[in-house]
């Protein structure tokens, strides 16, 4: 272990170093806090609509493969796999910014996200919803 350290301080300044760690630590309790904050927002019922909302939203699903990598050592194979993420998202028209929400859940919670992130576009009881899709399966 003193020898990877005195390998690591002798490549990078230890400045440099304690400076990467304080950006990791700053970044996961950030992560840690939206995980929470996004995970109390989803258990929140998205189908209770303002009677007055945006007059046309557009919403879509869509997913693709991506090769994930078990966690472990970085000097050998690790086992790949492929997991379908989808991902959803809601703008209503003629606004600038766009509601997305991505998971690796099944059809139900992908429903789910898409409901919140629709809602948070400015779906109401008066909105149209434009939905997209590609018809995958």
């Amino acid at each position: 272990m003193e020898r990877a350290l005195t390998d690591f301080g002798c490549e990078h300044s230890f400045g440099h170093a304690a400076a990467r760690v304080l950006v990791r630590e700053a970044t996961l309790t950030h992560a840690q806090r939206a995980a929470k904050r996004l995970e109390e927002q989803y258990e929140e019922p998205f189908r209770l609509l303002p009677s007055i909302g945006a007059e046309h939203v557009v919403a879509e699903a869509d997913g693709t493969m991506i090769c994930t990598v078990s966690p472990g050592k970085r000097n050998g194979k690790r086992p790949r796999d492929w997991k379908e993420i989808r991902l959803t998202a809601a703008q209503a028209q003629g606004q600038e910014q766009a509601f997305y929400a991505a998971t690796f859940s099944g059809v139900d919670e992908v429903g789910r996200r898409w409901g919140h992130c629709a809602r948070s576009a400015g779906w109401g009881l008066n909105s149209q919803i434009h939905a997209l899709g590609d018809g995958a399966e």
